[in-house]
């Protein structure tokens, strides 16, 4: 059997994930990979992606190794900052509006959401998925805004749940919040409800 050292000991160093990128950049042969496809030492997710077999398939991470310019958002992202208990069953996901999602494959269903060059960096960050892997959504503040934005008609749980557990943070950031809902055109609609559950905390 072909020795696949090198390129088993890069996987451990990724989490048990191989790109041909990678792979080239550390001399390794592309019919290596290949080989050890053929050979049972990996298994090929999709074009360019590898996984070890003990490896489980991270979804969230392979899509945005997949195509550039995808932001994991809405209530996706409320999930991941932490601010709402929904696990979504759909990913949302923001992307510019010249991207060609059609080639775009998931096990999930993808709610696409798109926007401006300009905006879609707009409040990124990062966070890491069950699996260790990083992946980039938007940060609460950010997301907070899109939730209450037009181009959101989904589950109202998800938004009033986002706002009250981002107030209930310590290390919240209202001056931020509302310069991004200045920014995104959402101030009216954020001070409206803030407004208004700011009343009740005192009142409580």
């Amino acid at each position: 059997m072909r020795d696949y050292s090198k390129l088993l000991e890069l996987a451990k160093e990724n989490n048990g994930i191989i790109r041909t990128k990678m792979a080239v950049e550390n001399k390794i042969p592309k019919d290596y990979l290949k080989f050890a496809v053929d050979d049972g030492v990996l298994e090929k997710v999709r074009n360019g992606i590898y996984i070890t077999p003990d490896t489980m398939e991270d979804e969230l991470y392979f899509l945005q190794l997949k195509s550039k310019n995808l932001i994991y958002s809405y209530e996706t992202s409320a999930y991941y900052n932490g601010l709402t208990t929904r696990n979504p069953l759909v990913l949302s996901i923001t992307t510019t509006r010249n991207n060609n999602i059609s080639t775009i494959k998931s096990n999930y269903k993808l709610d696409f959401h798109f926007v401006s060059k300009e905006k879609l960096n707009f409040g990124l960050t990062t966070t890491k998925t069950m699996f260790g892997n990083v992946i980039q959504i938007y940060d609460r503040e950010r997301t907070i805004c899109d939730l209450f934005s037009k181009n959101y008609v989904g589950d109202r749980y998800v938004v009033n749940e986002s706002l009250k557990t981002y107030l209930k943070m310590e290390d919240k950031n209202l001056t931020k919040l509302l310069k991004y809902a200045k920014e995104l055109s959402v101030e009216k609609e954020l001070k409206d409800k803030l407004e208004i559950l700011l009343w009740i905390h005192q009142d409580n």
